[in-house]
Parts: C-alpha cells; sequence; structure tokens
C-alpha cells in the first residue's frame, strides 16, 4: 500500500497545482480577467523531499483541491443537463421518422391513453396567450 499510495499521492497533488494552472488560464481566455500567478517555484537548493513537503504544506494547494471538490457537484449537474438535452432532442427530432417506419403514432402512453395532448395543453396555453 505505501508503495503504491504514497507516490500516487504526490502525484495527485502534483496535478492538482497543474489543473489550477489550467483552469485559471481558461477564465484568463474566457474572461478576459488576470488570475493570481501561480506559485513560485520552491528553491531548488532544498531537497526533492523538502520540495515535496512545501507542496503539502502549501495553502494555495489545499484551497484548489476545495475548490474542485465544489466544483465537482456543478460538473455532474452540468453533465446530466446535457446529455438529457441532447438525448431528448435527438428523440424528438427523429420521432416522425420512427413513425414512418414503425406505424405507430409517436406520444407518451399510459395504459394505451396517449397522454402528450394532456401533458402539453399547458404548454400549448401559454404559446397562444404570448
Amino acid at each position: 500500500i505505501l508503495i503504491i499510495g504514497i507516490p500516487l499521492t504526490v502525484l495527485f497533488f502534483g496535478s492538482v497545482r497543474g489543473l489550477a494552472l489550467l483552469e485559471g488560464r481558461l477564465v484568463e481566455a474566457l474572461l478576459g480577467e488576470r488570475m493570481p500567478r501561480r506559485p513560485r517555484y520552491t528553491d531548488r537548493s532544498r531537497t526533492w523531499l523538502q520540495r515535496i513537503g512545501d507542496m503539502f504544506t502549501d495553502g494555495r494547494t489545499w484551497l484548489t483541491l476545495l475548490y474542485f471538490v465544489l466544483m465537482l457537484p456543478l460538473g455532474v449537474i452540468y453533465f446530466t443537463i446535457a446529455v438529457t438535452l441532447l438525448s431528448l432532442s435527438l428523440s424528438l427530432i427523429w420521432a416522425p421518422v420512427a413513425a414512418i417506419f414503425s406505424g405507430d403514432i409517436p406520444g407518451v402512453y399510459i395504459n394505451d391513453v396517449n397522454v402528450l395532448p394532456m401533458a402539453a395543453s399547458p404548454l400549448v396555453a401559454i404559446a397562444v396567450a404570448a
């Protein structure tokens, strides 16, 4: 566990710092706002173990990790919305083609009753009122 776990942890924290830099550059490109600069490299006269220790004690590393943890639910929500809307729009686009080949009338059926007109009636009323 230690032979694999410790190097993976160090690699993970190093990748967090790299992803923070990438995220900052992306924000700069999209918003045109300068982000705080990347933390300076540690002194080269220090040993590599001391530099790894500096990475673990740096506040920016922990704040970046907290930022990514807080952004995780938003990423899941964005992905869910994008996939749902894409699949719904594609299914509605191809529904007439499927109706031609299957011979069925497309719709939402509950107990062999097409409930789509009833479900869409509030939307029709809003469209007519506007």
